[in-house]
């Protein structure tokens, strides 16, 4: 599709893109000005028609004030200001001040017990047989058997570290994964 010349467009389009040069937008899409054109169209008919309702007898006479009157009536009820921000904040403590009401046992969808569901973990880290585990294994759930909290090898253990991970389902109770990984 080809551009229109600026002598093809209607007299609205021309005034409606010197309007926007006027506020320093060089670019946009030529949807816009139809956009806009089909706006202001509107928004003076519907003018016109207000100002004709208001006018006195005979109808066909629109006077000044008549016009005046149904811009301001468009004003009201075409593009209501938002009230103050400090009376919305008021409005926004006000409603959040009141509790939320407590949720009934058969409201919403109702899930199985956690250690049937899909949502969270499923398994667990454990530690792997004792017999198999080489002295110098390192110490991976923080316990070390004595309920400490560090990571850190067991004692006599060698620069080489030897990690064992044993992922248990909590669902099936059976292992998932048995990994070693010697360095």
């Amino acid at each position: 599709m080809s551009k229109m010349s600026e002598e093809d467009l209607p007299k609205g389009a021309v005034l409606v893109k010197d309007v926007l040069e006027s506020m320093g937008i060089k670019h946009y899409e030529p949807a816009v000005v139809t956009q806009l054109l089909e706006f202001l169209y509107r928004y003076i008919s519907d003018v016109l028609e207000d100002a004709q309702a208001y006018s006195s007898p005979p109808r066909n006479i629109i006077k000044l004030e008549d016009i005046m009157l149904a811009i301001q009536s468009q004003e009201t009820f075409q593009f209501p200001k938002p009230p103050p921000q400090d009376v919305l904040m008021q409005l926004a403590e006000r409603r959040n001040a009141q509790p939320l009401p407590e949720l009934k046992k058969g409201f919403g969808l109702r899930l199985p017990p956690e250690d049937d569901c899909l949502l969270g973990v499923n398994y667990q880290l454990t530690r792997g047989p004792a017999s198999s585990a080489p002295a110098e294994a390192m110490d991976i759930d923080g316990r070390n058997g004595q309920g400490q909290s560090s990571l850190r090898p067991s004692a006599g253990a060698s620069q080489r570290p030897h990690l064992e991970i044993h992922l248990q389902s909590r669902n099936a109770g059976n292992t998932l994964v048995g990994w070693q990984n010697h360095s």
